[in-house]
């Protein structure tokens, strides 16, 4: 009540009675390195697509953060807006120095006037 199975012949396949192709270990091993090869070269082709997708989307993000595309531009425009805010600062500077000047310059004028005015009080008594 032996079941036969389709292909196999229990040990009877490997004592000859079928025809096995002769493998030798170099050639085992030239196909598992074929087949290495082969699936780093796959891997390596998905790596580079994976990369190419990342810096694309990357070139466009930093393509969106700048007005027309034009980072160059967009540094210009910060570098005279800077310019533009020391030079303000620095005018306001000057007038408030020229504005407190021209105060000390009244504020003495006026303390000489009412000491003179003083003085002439003093001498008409």
């Amino acid at each position: 009540m032996a079941q036969e199975t389709q292909g196999y012949n229990g040990p009877e396949r490997r004592r000859g009675g079928c025809e096995c192709v002769q493998v030798s270990e170099a050639q085992i091993a030239l196909m598992i390195e074929e087949e290495v090869e082969r699936r780093l070269s796959k891997a390596e082709d998905k790596l580079l697509t994976h990369l190419d997708v990342k810096f694309g989307q990357l070139h466009k993000l930093i393509s969106d953060a700048f007005p027309g595309g034009d980072p160059h531009g967009h540094r210009m425009f910060h570098e005279k807006s800077i310019k533009d805010a020391d030079s303000w600062s620095r005018i306001k500077g000057e007038v408030l120095s020229k504005f407190l000047t021209s105060g000390l310059w009244v504020a003495a004028a006026w303390l000489a006037f009412a000491v003179w005015q003083s003085f002439k009080e003093s001498v008409r008594q």
